[in-house]
């Protein structure tokens, strides 16, 4: 059985909830020094990517702006091809991906 599209978006914004607020609370060298809070990063943007796969196709199309094949790839790569992920780039991804993508995920959960 399929779960409500609303589902997987409360647990993307619940995801992104989580690494903006650990990156407000740390610097990239806080980040880059403890492979802890690099895996719990990594494990939220990749529910981020697994719920947004299991949103339909349909229900995606609908909402162009959010950039929904990106993210599931970044899942994909992060689960996969684990040790290509650099520190570097998943701080990046926290600072200037995340916070748009959840006034993205608050404004279609507002419509939904």
């Amino acid at each position: 059985m399929k779960k409500d599209p609303k589902a997987y978006l409360l647990h993307m914004r619940d995801a992104a909830n989580a690494v903006i607020s650990y990156s407000s609370q740390h610097t990239f060298d806080d980040f880059a020094s403890d492979d802890w809070d690099q895996a719990a990063a990594i494990r939220n943007l990749e529910i981020i990517g697994e719920a947004a796969n299991h949103i339909p196709t349909g229900f995606r199309q609908k909402y162009p702006e959010i950039p929904w094949q990106d993210i599931i790839d970044f899942r994909n790569v992060a689960i996969h091809n684990y040790m290509e992920v650099d520190s570097t780039i998943i701080w990046n991804i926290i600072q200037n991906d995340v916070p748009p993508l959840l006034k993205q995920l608050n404004s279609l959960l507002k419509d939904t």
